[in-house]
């Protein structure tokens, strides 16, 4: 699918984005299969990892964390499944949200294209997790795709609350569970004191 496919020739911000997405897919790419191959954790990667001032012992801990997932690909392949399903359906929740509230999004296939890109950007250091970015970009990108800028800010703060909710779900499950597991540890420990 091409932005022709919209009604005419991308802007050239958004070709700007499109060129940095592919970098990053190709860098990605390769970077994967750099630390998959055996030169990656080989010993004079290893020496040449301790020599960098400041970052060796990290480097070193990082090349040795590659040496036991290169030896069990079976754990990175599934990683990387997990990965994808995950991508894949936040993808589609901009697509869902944008389906369940009042406004004019857009198609299935353009969804995918302008949420990709709308997420990348908002991976992108600087605000904390791409706060602004990511709905700003999303903004931008529904009037690329024929919509208006005021349904994409819509549709992005919608998933910007939907994260904040789930998040703070999760937050209530943690602690209820971790009082569970600081209750079992303290009745394990007064078991191990009554046996010995």
């Amino acid at each position: 699918m091409s932005y022709a496919d919209y009604g005419g020739a991308a802007p050239p911000v958004i070709r700007s984005i499109e060129t940095v997405v592919w970098m990053a897919l190709v860098i990605g790419t390769a970077g994967l299969f750099f630390v998959l191959s055996p030169w990656a954790t080989s010993a004079r990667t290893h020496q040449l990892a301790v020599r960098v001032p400041l970052l060796g012992p990290t480097l070193t801990r990082l090349i040795d964390a590659l040496e036991v997932y290169r030896n069990r690909r079976g754990y990175l392949l599934g990683a990387f499944a997990l990965a994808l399903a995950t991508h894949s359906l936040l993808v589609t929740s901009f697509w869902c949200i944008s389906q369940g509230l009042p406004v004019a999004g857009p198609t299935f296939l353009q969804n995918i294209c302008i949420a990709v890109v709308a997420m990348v950007a908002g991976a992108v250091p600087g605000m904390p997790g791409g706060l602004g970015v990511l709905e700003g970009t999303l903004a931008f990108l529904y009037t690329v795709v024929g919509s208006s800028q005021a349904d994409g800010a819509i549709v992005a703060f919608t998933y910007r609350a939907m994260t904040y909710v789930v998040a703070a779900l999760g937050a209530c499950y943690y602690f209820a569970a971790r009082q569970q597991v600081d209750r079992l540890l303290h009745d394990a420990e007064d078991l191990a004191e009554n046996i010995a």
